[in-house]
């Protein structure tokens, strides 16, 4: 009595060349056939085994390339600036692709606020205690779920002024690529871990006066290592519309 394992299409089964073989090996040990719209193979048989190892390894070059074409129109989008990516706080996508500032004024406020704050007191702990020691929130978009876009007030985190004072986007810069992911990181089951940020001469994109900017070009003090890296100077003021 023999078990069938049917494919569709055997070459667009492995993700990778490991699996198919590990699948070969599986259906050898267990006698069981595969089967595709071409024909019927013993993983058993040293023919039939060496032509499913064929089609494995096209397909996983099939893969490499459809990756490699996909990466290439996805870079080819960031460089001109047409790529949507994640916005930090205070900034809104439209419907149109058209990225804006947050159309309240009160999450825009915030955005000022912070970065006024630390050119006056020049530390994010400092920043970080004096808004929570007057109650102020900071406005989010959420980004997913059935309440995507609507705006929630969230209690300040010391993350998340970071990110903010980093961030290249509210100098009006266009940025993609500024973190890799290290597998020797990455923990499982969480598939957003193992990122690592990158120097700022190693990013990909990098388009000034892209975005409506929060914070004047002066403000933007270029370091050593090159261009990307936002901080704010003492006396920088930030830009209001």
């Amino acid at each position: 009595m023999w078990a069938w394992c049917w494919a569709w299409k055997c070459r667009v089964w492995p993700r990778s060349g490991r699996e198919w073989h590990q699948l070969l090996e599986l259906c050898a040990l267990s006698g069981a056939l595969l089967a595709d719209p071409d024909g019927v193979y013993d993983p058993a048989e040293h023919n039939d085994r060496m032509l499913l190892g064929l089609k494995g390894t096209i397909s996983e070059a099939e893969l490499h390339l459809i990756k490699q074409r996909m990466w290439n129109g996805r870079i080819g989008k960031a460089r001109r600036g047409e790529l949507a990516v994640p916005l930090p706080v205070g900034y809104l996508r439209r419907p149109d692709g058209q990225v804006v500032r947050d159309p309240d004024q009160q999450v825009q406020a915030v955005v000022h606020l912070v970065f006024d704050l630390f050119d006056e007191l020049a530390t994010i702990n400092a920043v970080l205690r004096f808004l929570v020691d007057h109650g102020i929130q900071i406005g989010i978009r959420v980004r997913e779920g059935p309440e995507r876009g609507t705006l929630a007030w969230r209690p300040p985190s010391r993350i998340v002024i970071q990110n903010m004072l980093r961030h290249p986007a509210y100098a009006g810069v266009y940025v993609y690529g500024r973190s890799r992911t290290d597998p020797r990181r990455r923990l499982a089951g969480r598939p957003f871990t193992g990122r690592v940020r990158k120097p700022p001469e190693d990013w990909l994109v990098y388009l000034p006066d892209v975005l409506p900017a929060y914070i004047s070009a002066e403000c933007r003090r270029t370091r050593e290592r090159g261009p990307g890296k936002i901080s704010v100077k003492r006396g920088c003021a930030t830009v209001r519309r």
